[in-house]
C-alpha cells in the first residue's frame, strides 16, 4: 500500500489527464484479492468503467474490517492514506462484477461492504479465495471475462458456466474444509464418495 498505491495513483492520474482512457469504448479494470482492491480503487479514473473483481478486499484497515486478518504484511501498511477504503470511491464506476465464495467468512463481508447500484455479486461456491484460478482450470475464465468486459454477463450465465466446479478437485477439498469448520464432519465422507462417483460417471 503506502508508496505503491500513491505512485500508481499519480501515474494513472497523469494518463487520465493525457486522455488515454477516452480513447477506448470500454475500460475494465480487473484483479484478484488485493489486485481487485487496486481495480476498485482506481476505476474512478476511467468513469463508467466496468470492474471485474475476484475475491476482492475493500480494505485491510483493522478499524473497519477487523474480521480480515489473513495478510499480516498488508495489515501493517498505512491504511490511513487516501484510497485505503475503496467503497468511498465507487460513485463514478459503471458496473461491478464481484466473484466470491460466500463460504469464506473473510470474503463475504468484504463484498457486503460494496454498496453500488450496479453491483452484480457472483457466488462461486466452493472455489475458495482463488476463484479466478479455478475458473481458468475449468476453461471458463476467458468467456466470463469477455462477457463482463462487454457488460453482457448475467448471473444465470455465470452459474451455468460454473456448474462444472463439482468435478474439480479444488472444489471438493474446499467443501470438505467448510464442512469440517462448521462441525459437519459426518457429512464429509458422504460428500467425498458422491464426488468420486460423479467424476467416474463423467469420465466413463
Amino acid at each position: 500500500h503506502g508508496f505503491g498505491i500513491n505512485g500508481v495513483l499519480i501515474i494513472l492520474s497523469n494518463l487520465k489527464a493525457e486522455g488515454l482512457f477516452r480513447q477506448y469504448a470500454n475500460v475494465a479494470p480487473a484483479g484478484t484479492s488485493m489486485g481487485a482492491f487496486g481495480a476498485l480503487a482506481f476505476a474512478h479514473l476511467a468513469p463508467v468503467s466496468t470492474v471485474i473483481a475476484f475475491s476482492p478486499q475493500t480494505t485491510l484497515d483493522q478499524s473497519i474490517a477487523p474480521w480480515d486478518r489473513r495478510s499480516w504484511k498488508g495489515m501493517k501498511q498505512d491504511w490511513s492514506l487516501p484510497y485505503s477504503d475503496v467503497t468511498q470511491h465507487l460513485d463514478q464506476v459503471g458496473k461491478i462484477y464481484a466473484v466470491y465464495d460466500p463460504y469464506i467468512d473473510q470474503d463475504r463481508p468484504q463484498i457486503e461492504r460494496i454498496q453500488h447500484s450496479h453491483l452484480m455479486p457472483l457466488k462461486a461456491i466452493g472455489l475458495g479465495h482463488k476463484s479466478a484460478m479455478v475458473l481458468r482450470r475449468m476453461d471458463q475464465l476467458k468467456p466470463i471475462m469477455s462477457g463482463a468486459i462487454k457488460g453482457t454477463l448475467t448471473q444465470s450465465e455465470f452459474y451455468q458456466r460454473n456448474r462444472d466446479r463439482k468435478n474439480v478437485l479444488v472444489y471438493r477439498r474446499n467443501i470438505e474444509e467448510y464442512l469440517t469448520e462448521r462441525g459437519k464432519e459426518h457429512r464429509v465422507g458422504r460428500f467425498h464418495r458422491a464426488f468420486k462417483l460423479r467424476r467416474a460417471a463423467r469420465e466413463a
